[in-house]
């Protein structure tokens, strides 16, 4: 059973990934040892598997689990191990820092997009400069 304080560092994983409009879908997976507490799911496809730690825990070096983080990492998926509140604001800012990133790409798509419509209705004209 998970202690007190991975209980709240759970529970604040979870509460930091919603207000970035995600999910933090808690990992239950019969068969397969090792599979991190969390998959977390982000707009625009950012997915994020994490494992919560008590603090000063750390994933033990060839253990089931962290064979199945590395597992999961090779297939290109990010991968985070936090055992306290700090931990999670780091990965939070990287995410929103990704999110936004995101966001600017999917608007200057939707301008591009909008533009290359207008041109096809006749209704824009493209300068050669």
């Amino acid at each position: 059973m998970a202690g007190q304080n991975e209980k709240n560092t759970e529970k604040y994983l979870r509460e930091q990934v919603e207000k970035l409009g995600g999910r933090a879908y808690k990992w239950i997976s019969p068969g397969n040892l090792g599979v991190p507490d969390r998959i977390c799911l982000f707009p625009f496809g950012l997915i994020v598997f994490v494992e919560v730690k008590a603090e000063g825990k750390t994933v033990v070096p060839n253990s089931p689990q962290a064979r199945r983080l590395t597992e999961i990492n090779r297939f290109g998926f990010i991968i985070a191990v936090v055992d306290t509140k700090a931990k999670v604001d780091y990965i939070i800012d990287k995410v929103r820092t990704s999110l936004l990133d995101l966001t600017k790409i999917a608007q200057e798509n939707l301008v591009k997009a909008k533009a290359e419509k207008e041109v096809e209705n006749g209704k824009l004209a493209l300068r050669d400069t």
